[in-house]
Parts: structure tokens; sequence; C-alpha cells
């Protein structure tokens, strides 16, 4: 079994540089958004891989069905920030 290996580093503020592969990518989570905003917050990087799981998901199913599938479209939403599940 492959083992998924991801790296984070978070030296100031809440800029959280993510090291997986060969891809560096930034997660953030600003006190005023329209000020800062360098990255995906934790949680749509969350609600991202739910959504690119199950499109992946769907585009298998259907090519082992020998279905034709032109594009596959997700959306993930949940009511809340990232914020507020962080406060008690």
């Amino acid at each position: 079994m492959a083992i998924t290996d991801v790296s984070l580093s978070l030296e100031q503020g809440l800029s959280c540089q993510i090291f997986t592969k060969s891809h560096i990518v930034v997660a953030d989570d600003p006190a005023d958004p329209e000020l800062e905003d360098e990255g995906p917050t934790p949680l749509e990087y969350v609600l991202a891989g739910y959504g690119a799981s199950a499109a992946i998901a769907v585009r298998e199913a259907a090519a082992r069905l020998d279905i034709e599938v032109e594009e596959v479209q997700v959306s993930v939403s949940w009511r809340t920030s990232h914020r507020a599940l962080l406060d008690p």
C-alpha cells in the first residue's frame, strides 16, 4: 500500500505552506480576508478533497459501465467557516 506524505510549515501569522509530492500550496485563515488572502482556508481544502473524490468516483464508475461522460461537475458547500469551527 502506498503512503501519502504531506508536510506543512507555519512560520508566521496564519499562512501555512503545504508540501506534497512536487506541489507547494498555501492555506490560510486571515482575520480579514479582504486584506490578506494567500490561499484557500483549510475548510475549503477539505471540501475540495470531497468534491474531487466524488468527481473521480463518478468518472471511474461511468468508465466501468461504458457510459460516455463529457464532464463531471461537483459543488460542495457547508454552512460554516473555518473560524467558526475553531471557536468553542
